[in-house]
């Protein structure tokens, strides 16, 4: 007899997991795009604007801010890893999805009987740890910023 019922693992673990994911995921879709948006405007700004700049007093100081305002995005790009952590999250959300909908179906591996259940958890908290191990792994290796990680949604919510 386990410990945990298949219900309240799939919604304080799995749902809660996703749902921390996916905000997450959105978090640095967001993030990534809007300083990606940002390099684009201010190369386009630079282009079009030089020829037009004339001997004003603020021409002078409009290309090198835009250019600097183009360094710094892309640094924050590079610094966060949005982009990463995005694809990251977004394939640990279908991966945990896809495991999730082949237990409630019943359909292999999770057809045995009793054996479902207890596999459905190793399946999935082995994706998790995986997960883990390679944010620690980025943390370690001098990635910039501490990344997030899912795992933290839960240890969180029951603090």
């Amino acid at each position: 007899m386990p410990y945990i019922t298949p219900e309240t693992y799939l919604s304080d673990r799995i749902d809660a997991q996703l749902e921390w994911l996916n905000r997450a995921s959105q978090r640095n879709k967001h993030q990534f795009v809007r300083l990606r948006i940002l390099e684009i405007a201010l190369g386009s700004l630079i282009a079009v604007a030089s020829p037009l700049m004339g001997n004003h007093a603020w021409a002078k100081w409009m290309i090198p801010l835009a250019g600097a305002g183009i360094a710094l995005s892309g640094s924050m790009v590079a610094l966060n890893r949005n982009q990463e952590n995005w694809a990251r999250y977004r394939t640990l959300i279908e991966q945990l999805k896809r495991e999730k909908f082949l237990f409630l179906s019943g359909v292999a591996p999770y057809e045995q009987g009793e054996s479902a259940f207890p596999q459905f958890v190793r399946t999935v908290e082995d994706l998790m740890t995986q997960e883990r191990t390679s944010w620690v792994r980025r943390v370690q290796e001098g990635s910039g910023t501490t990344p997030e990680t899912p795992l933290l949604a839960s240890a969180a919510r029951h603090n």
